[in-house]
């Protein structure tokens, strides 16, 4: 614009020129704030329409597209059902595998306080019982439980049978030396009994002695 060069007016044609300068912006400024009015008055119009006819399309497909998405829904429902029911099968199977398996290490467990007999019952039921297909991808795992508990069993039993034979030797010392303080009884009893009859015999003998001494005398 020219008007950059107008500073300060210093007489009438300085201050016309201003003013006409003025005027033009002036003028030109409403022309463009009215013509944006109209623009956005058509734009409001425009976006109304637009606005209706989208409401109205949308009415059309909106039960089309929930009737869809509860189809869809309904299947994922579905899938994710047997999934879950998949998950509750694989872990039922590997949980029971494991009370198996927990099962044979709690064999030596089971032994506590069993006579050597009972012990080498279990470890026969063992020996009979390898791991077989039942146990799956652990049946490893089945296998190093059964030889560990095998050994332990197998250690249970030696220890148990000496603590059977030192028992029983113990019981046959206590018989011996029941029987023994048995016969020093009855001898003891027998010495008694000999003492006391061989009093009676000297008591009665002395008796006699003095009954045939005082017949004498009289």
């Amino acid at each position: 614009t020219n008007s950059v060069r107008i500073v300060a007016p210093t007489n009438k044609a300085g201050r016309d020129e201003c003013h006409a300068a003025y005027m033009v912006l002036k003028n030109t400024r409403c022309s463009i704030v009215n013509l944006a009015a109209d623009a956005t008055e058509d734009a409001k119009a425009f976006t109304k329409a637009v606005k209706t006819e989208a409401d109205r399309l949308i009415a059309i497909t909106t039960a089309e597209e929930e009737r869809l998405q509860s189809l869809r829904d309904a299947y994922d429902a579905e899938v994710e059902a047997e999934k879950q029911l998949k998950i509750a099968a694989e872990r039922l199977r590997v949980e029971t595998i494991a009370k198996a398996i927990q099962s044979i290490r709690d064999l030596p467990l089971m032994a506590v306080g069993k006579s050597s007999q009972e012990i080498s019952a279990l470890i026969g039921g063992l020996i009979s019982s390898e791991p077989d297909a039942s146990f799956e991808e652990f049946i490893e795992q089945a296998k190093v439980a059964r030889y560990e508990a095998l050994d332990k069993l197998a250690a249970m039993e030696t220890a148990q049978r000496v603590v059977e034979v030192q028992a029983e030797s113990d019981r046959q010392e206590a018989a011996r030396q029941a029987a023994i303080a048995e016969e020093a009884r009855i001898a003891e009893v027998a010495r008694v009994e000999a003492e006391r009859l061989e009093l009676a015999r000297q008591r009665a003998e002395n008796e006699r002695i003095a009954n045939e001494q005082a017949a004498e005398r009289r």
